[in-house]
């Protein structure tokens, strides 16, 4: 399911999701250049002001992402996505910690790949050559 993809935030009194899906890893890419200068944007950001920026445009690109999808998947509740401004007045700077480690879990689990196998029926059954 979608939702075991997604984390979500606090703005205000309303909860918000992040979602990292192909659309949101394809506009990281064009405004980062990936996933891996992202978290180097991020680290070598020079001062608050330049990272406050950088985790407000991945917040909205993640919740962009969220916000589309469930509207995909459930018409009816017509979700409004998280705006910029909603960010700059209803969060505290200290805030910011709290959405990185979001950010960070809706990458992580938009990134994990769920592998599947299936036993091969061969081990499953006695072989016929052993003698006892």
């Amino acid at each position: 399911m979608i939702d075991d993809r997604m984390t979500s935030i606090k703005v205000g009194d309303k909860e918000h999701k992040l979602l990292l899906s192909t659309g949101a890893s394809q506009k990281i890419m064009t405004e980062f250049g990936g996933l891996s200068e992202l978290g180097e944007q991020l680290s070598d950001a020079k001062n608050a002001d330049e990272a406050t920026k950088l985790v407000k445009k991945i917040i909205l690109i993640l919740n962009e992402s969220a916000t589309r999808a469930e509207n995909l998947m459930y018409p009816s509740h017509n979700v409004s996505p998280l705006t910029e401004e909603e960010l700059d007045y209803l969060t505290a700077p200290g805030d910011l910690l709290t959405f990185q480690e979001a950010i960070m879990g809706a990458l992580t689990k938009g990134s994990k790949r769920n592998v599947l196998s299936e036993e091969d029926e061969t081990e499953n059954t006695p072989d016929e050559s052993v003698k006892n």
